[in-house]
């Protein structure tokens, strides 16, 4: 019965988006699909956060963000094997920058930083936003526009809706599979680097 009443919520709150956004988010979630292994449900939420709110929640302790990029930074080969730039927001106004890209184009440190703390100054998104988005993908599964199981969906959807739609990692298998290391900026920001 609960789930019925999430549907109905659901299919309310559709009208939050218009037809190019829904078009647009479809598309994003099934390119991640397509060139990331092992996408999952909690993958396509995480894609979904940061393209509506950026780095943000990861500069809340600047000195702490600054010295996990610096470690990460060095753990990484420098590869170019993947795109330096990724697309996560229906927009296209917000991107990840692929860390082993950027270190085989001789990308500096610092400079990057200061592209995530500008990056966090202009991205403003919003809670409604993220809802109208997620409720999109949700239903898109259901219709089964998007192929993603429709019980884990249920069942992961209840998680974040009782923990108040927190930041998430990707999934283990994602993170297994793809070995993910890059910041999220702002494409213009990201361009200049």
């Amino acid at each position: 019965m609960n789930w019925k009443i999430d549907v109905l919520l659901l299919i309310s709150m559709c009208c939050f988006c218009t037809k190019f956004e829904r078009t647009r988010l479809i598309e994003l979630i099934q390119e991640h699909q397509r060139t990331k292994k092992n996408f999952e449900i909690q993958d396509a939420y995480k894609l979904i956060y940061q393209g509506v709110f950026g780095v943000g929640h990861i500069l809340n302790n600047p000195e702490m963000a600054n010295k996990y990029l610096d470690k990460e930074f060095k753990s990484v080969s420098a590869s170019d094997n993947e795109r330096l730039i990724e697309n996560i927001s229906i927009t296209g106004e917000i991107v990840r920058l692929n860390l082993r890209p950027y270190k085989y184009q001789n990308g500096d440190i610092d400079r990057l930083f200061q592209a995530m703390l500008c990056s966090a100054e202009e991205i403003s998104g919003s809670r409604e936003k993220f809802l109208s988005l997620w409720n999109e993908f949700k239903q898109a599964v259901f219709n089964s526009e998007l192929n993603f199981d429709k019980e884990e969906l249920k069942i992961f959807d209840n998680k974040v809706k009782l923990e108040n739609y927190p930041p998430m990692h990707h999934s283990s298998e994602y993170r297994k599979a793809n070995q993910p290391a890059y910041r999220v900026l702002k494409k213009d920001i990201a361009e200049k680097l």
